[in-house]
């Protein structure tokens, strides 16, 4: 995983976290059962998203020879 994926994964969840504070100190929101659920399949696919690699990245279809 490249580390600019990386970044950009941490800033995705970094954003649900400041989103779920400032909804609860603004609006005095508070989190159910469904939002944690939620917020967990959030990361969840946030992570196996970061971790799945393209094949074509790989193959001689990148457009890149061998040994090159």
């Amino acid at each position: 995983m490249a580390p600019a994926s990386v970044a950009v994964i941490a800033l995705f969840l970094f954003e649900l976290v400041v989103a779920a504070i400032s909804s609860w100190w603004l609006a005095g929101e508070v989190m159910g059962l469904k939002e944690w659920i939620g917020g967990a399949m959030i990361i969840a696919a946030s992570l196996f998203s970061g971790h799945l690699e393209s094949p074509a990245a790989d193959g001689p279809e990148s457009g890149t020879a061998p040994g090159a």
